[in-house]
């Protein structure tokens, strides 16, 4: 994971975050042993410790094995740089328990609930857990915010915004169709009610929230049961097999770099606005499911080979043609991407090779 731990040290550089806004506070993160949300922790990891801010992380586990597989070596060598000359500046804390359940927790600040299963094949094999994940825990999290008078930003998907032409990209105030008589729809309609959850707990209770709706999100980070698309590509490409498409490949996505992702989010945890949602996404980063193929393909040095998808595997793709998410909101606040895709998906491959090496030499 050299090359993205580069690439989150690389964006510390550049962002304009007010590490300050840390300083002596709790963060609490779901969902931090899954791609996004483990982003969302190491960078704030190496944002407070670079800029010398003492903050506890509290990790939110029903694993504690890979929690300390993720982040063990953190916890026991967490001075990165010479300007934080303090032992123990930040501090990573593990939590064991399900999201879903009632607990206990010390005094949180900040709330990142990224928890959730976002595989398609867990829309089609585990509906009840995936609402369950959206609808319980969600409302576990604003029960904890109500609780600490904490700030709380919902990590919700660009999939709420259904069916509908808009060909300069979905904006935060869009409204399209879902189908709910489709199985599928488990997913983005339990998102949509979370986020009227976090609404009505600011009416009715007053607590503080923001919603952060993600574009297709992709790096190292990703799970071994990651099935979306891209992420299917990915591991094909580390592995130095053929990219095999089951579809033409003619859906249009917005997507990016999960260090990218994570910083967008941490902005928003930050300075954005309560009560608004955000897109995060960037106009340079939108391509069709074949170029990704091809891009993976070129990388990987192999072939892109088109099948026919099972009857499962169909049951788990979206309908939606065109999931482009206009940006230009997130912008005025001023967060933008800087990793390009061809990068990133070059830097992922990279990272997931050195993986696979060295898994293959412990065996």
């Amino acid at each position: 994971m050299k090359k993205y731990i580069n690439n989150i040290e690389n964006i510390l550089d550049k962002l304009s975050i007010e590490w300050n806004r840390f300083d002596n506070k709790s963060v609490l993160i779901t969902g931090a042993t899954g791609m996004v949300g483990r982003a969302v922790a190491d960078m704030i990891y190496y944002g407070c410790n670079r800029f010398g801010k003492k903050v506890n992380i509290y990790i939110l586990t029903r694993s504690l094995k890979k929690a300390e597989a993720l982040f063990g070596d953190k916890i026991k060598n967490n001075v990165l740089k010479k300007e934080s000359e303090e032992k123990n500046i930040v501090q990573i804390k593990f939590i064991q328990g399900d999201v879903c359940e009632k607990m206990d927790y010390p005094k949180i600040d900040f709330i990142v609930h990224a928890a959730g299963y976002g595989d398609p094949q867990a829309f089609s094999v585990m509906p009840v857990e995936v609402m369950k994940a959206n609808l319980t825990g969600t409302e576990r999290m604003l029960e904890l915010a109500k609780a600490n008078d904490a700030r709380i930003i919902y990590i919700s998907t660009g999939e709420v915004y259904g069916r509908f032409n808009a060909d300069d990209g979905y904006s935060e105030e869009n409204i399209g169709e879902l189908d709910f008589n489709m199985l599928r729809s488990c997913y983005p309609e339990s998102k949509r009610a979370a986020e009227v959850f976090c609404r009505s707990y600011s009416a009715e209770y007053g607590v503080d929230f923001t919603i952060a709706r993600l574009c297709h999100t992709y790096g190292p980070t990703m799970t071994e049961r990651d099935s979306r698309v891209l992420s299917y590509f990915i591991r094909l490409a580390a592995a130095g097999k053929d990219i095999i498409i089951k579809s033409a490949g003619l859906q249009k996505r917005s997507i990016c770099y999960v260090t990218d992702v994570a910083s967008a989010i941490i902005m928003l945890l930050l300075e954005g606005k309560s009560g608004e949602p955000y897109n995060i996404a960037s106009h340079n980063s939108q391509m069709r499911i074949y170029e990704m193929g091809e891009i993976l393909s070129e990388i990987a040095g192999t072939k892109l080979i088109y099948e026919n998808a099972s009857e499962q595997e169909k049951s788990g793709y979206s309908k939606s043609d065109c999931q482009i998410l206009n940006g230009e909101k997130i912008k005025k606040i001023g967060w933008r991407a800087f990793t390009d895709p061809v990068s990133g998906m070059r830097i992922t491959v990279d990272d997931l090779r050195d993986i696979n090496k060295a898994e293959s030499i412990d065996e």
